[in-house]
């Protein structure tokens, strides 16, 4: 009796688990997507920031904005740059603190992908400058920025990612040679 009894409630489990398994994929398939659309690319987002130089690694947190065909970057990390100029890590450091926060917009057009589940965004970067002395005399400094490869917003995850490269540094028009390129990799930023 006790065995008839177990395999009855055994029979009944896995009819209630295959149920649910099936429910599942039902709904899975059921479920509609939402098509992305260029504007969802705008708003306030955060995530981390990955600069490489060479070697060196520095991993910070990040917040940004994006309106339309700029995205802005209100406190962009500079002491690579500054490091490439001045050698001596506490002045490089020094000079970091007195600049501030360094404001950066990046310029994109959007483009909806084929599938229509994200915006593929092509950048039109700018130069960074920054002024500070070195040994009391005020240098302009030029950081040339390239774009990395396509970035991607992700209507599912509501994630931004791109990159960005610094290939050449002047001082006062002169290049610094050798420049390993220092590269910022925004990871996966996530929309507020």
């Amino acid at each position: 009796m006790k065995t008839i009894n177990a395999v009855k409630v055994l029979v009944v489990l896995v009819s209630v688990v295959g149920l649910t398994f099936v429910s599942c994929k039902k709904d899975d398939k059921t479920k509609p997507v939402i098509p992305v659309k260029v504007e969802d690319v705008n708003g306030n987002y955060s995530g981390k920031l990955m600069v490489t130089q060479g070697t060196a690694k520095m991993e910070s947190t990040i917040a940004l904005s994006s309106k339309t065909n700029t995205i802005s970057i209100a406190d962009l990390p500079v002491s690579q740059i500054v490091l490439s100029v001045v050698k001596d890590t506490q002045v490089a450091q020094e000079i970091v603190k007195k600049l501030g926060k360094v404001k950066y917009d990046l310029s994109y057009t959007a483009k909806v992908n084929t599938a229509k589940t994200g915006v593929d965004l092509t950048f039109a970067p700018k130069p960074i400058e920054l002024q500070f002395a070195v040994n009391n005399v005020n240098k302009k400094v030029v950081a040339n920025v390239v774009a990395g490869p396509v970035g991607v917003y992700t209507g599912k995850t509501k994630t931004l990612k791109f990159g960005i490269t610094i290939d050449k540094v002047t001082v006062d028009g002169t290049a610094i040679t050798p420049l390993a390129p220092i590269a910022y990799d925004f990871q996966s930023l996530v929309k507020k």
